[in-house]
């Protein structure tokens, strides 16, 4: 049972730095990938960004995306009986929790516009270039087969 338990825990942490190299991987190239080019080509692909910033001298440009996911509340009620034959109701509530995912996006120009550097944060990032990342991938860039 403990080699069993072992292997599902060693199983999960594999999966689980497979996903964070996947993000960290995806994201790294999506920035990457506008290293170089100007903000307005960004903003092109991308939209207006959600902050402008300048920090200590460094002009920044951020992206959040923020999205609330509801669970649904489910309700079931148990009927038992006691000893001496009455009928007890207990309802029961589950669920109705909200989850909030977000993505930031940063990145920083120089003086002209070009962008020099970026970083990314959040529990919504993709981890292939499927849907959003294909979406934030500069279409020039070259992805590497």
């Amino acid at each position: 049972m403990k080699k069993i338990l072992g292997i599902l825990l060693l199983m999960f942490c594999l999966a689980t730095s497979v996903f964070a190299f996947g993000v960290d991987s995806t994201m790294r190239t999506v920035m990457d990938s506008w290293m170089g080019c100007n903000i307005d080509q960004v903003i092109d692909r991308w939209g207006y960004p959600t902050e402008e910033k300048t920090i200590a001298g460094h002009k920044l440009y951020y992206w959040t995306e923020t999205r609330v996911v509801e669970n649904s509340v489910d309700s079931h009620t148990t009927v038992t009986k006691d000893k001496k034959g009455h009928t007890h109701y207990d309802t029961y509530t589950t669920g109705g929790n909200k989850t909030v995912y977000t993505s930031i996006r940063i990145l920083e120009v120089d003086d002209k516009g070009t962008v020099i550097k970026g970083q990314y944060s959040g529990n919504d990032l993709p981890f292939t270039f499927v849907g959003k990342a294909k979406d934030w991938l500069n279409p020039t860039y070259q992805l590497s087969r």
